[in-house]
């Protein structure tokens, strides 16, 4: 399957360019404490917006929905799934409480717990790449999609290590073994089990009966950079420490009624790292993300 930017004509870039603009603002938004995550899903919002449009076929199944806050923020609170679930509890329980989803429950994506063609599309962002027994997960995708129903998905990709090796200071300054020991590192860390590239996809995909529409490359190596730059304001306590600490520090601060952290990150991401990010986007070629749009035959 050769990579596109979408199932038609190339996307205007003045659209894709507002999208950004709208999707950055809600998860600086929602996610001001964690620049990663802004940085991240709010391109990934943006292609997925450019891409697939504001609507999706109903039912919709969301598969690894987490917390429900990414299906929440991508829409504006304005969307509501059929399902969603996911493999952990304590995510179930927060996206039922999201508003996100009519129901939520603990599910295993290798046997999903549903009737075959119950939806019109399964949905899941950054969740496949986690699950081992990809095969099985595919197939039962399929089994639950109605004919001519889609299977939309975002995951990183081949990419991504090797933009984390190139733009890595230990390779500028000679060390690319250890670089290459910090980029596994991180996809261990982040427990990414599947970058394929694109005739991967396409295997994977057509074995497990679904028809390949799009593969769409997004996060360029500028903003692979960027994502590894932000994670530098964690002031090495570690990504997940830093957000807690900022979140709390946050909510209390609001309650007092007034939050200058949240202002001035929202300034960075706006008026600093936002102008830079489209720039990139707009122009990009190599991604180390995909957006998969594949689809149920209907006969």
């Amino acid at each position: 399957m050769t990579a596109i930017n979408a199932s038609g004509p190339a996307a205007p870039a003045a659209r894709f360019d507002d999208h950004l603009r709208q999707h950055y603002a809600r998860f600086t938004r929602d996610f001001w404490y964690a620049p990663t995550v802004w940085h991240w899903r709010g391109i990934e919002a943006a292609v997925l917006s450019d891409t697939v449009g504001p609507a999706m076929q109903r039912p919709i199944l969301d598969l690894g929905c987490g917390d429900g806050r990414f299906l929440r923020t991508w829409h504006d609170g304005q969307l509501q799934a059929e399902v969603g679930f996911d493999l952990m509890p304590r995510n179930v329980r927060r996206a039922a409480r999201s508003g996100s989803y009519a129901a939520a429950l603990v599910a295993d994506g290798t046997r999903l717990p549903f009737e075959s063609e119950r939806f019109g599309t399964v949905f899941s962002n950054s969740t496949i790449e986690h699950i081992p027994p990809i095969a099985p997960l595919l197939s039962e995708v399929r089994r639950v999609l109605r004919p001519g129903g889609q299977f939309i998905a975002t995951v990183p990709n081949h990419n991504l290590t090797r933009f984390l090796v190139e733009g890595s200071p230990l390779t500028a300054a000679g060390l690319r073994p250890a670089a290459e020991r910090w980029a596994d590192r991180r996809n261990r860390l982040l427990h990414h089990v599947h970058l394929y590239d694109a005739p991967q996809w396409h295997d994977l995909l057509t074995a497990a009966g679904l028809e390949p529409v799009v593969l769409r490359p997004y996060l360029s190596r500028e903003s692979v950079a960027m994502w590894e730059t932000l994670r530098n304001l964690n002031l090495g306590v570690g990504d997940y420490r830093a957000y807690v600490a900022l979140k709390y520090l946050g909510a209390g601060l609001d309650r007092a009624g007034a939050n200058p952290l949240r202002e001035q990150m929202r300034r960075l991401a706006l008026d600093v790292v936002l102008p830079q990010v489209a720039r990139w986007e707009s122009a990009v070629r190599e991604g180390a993300c995909w957006l998969i749009v594949a689809s149920r035959p209907a006969a």
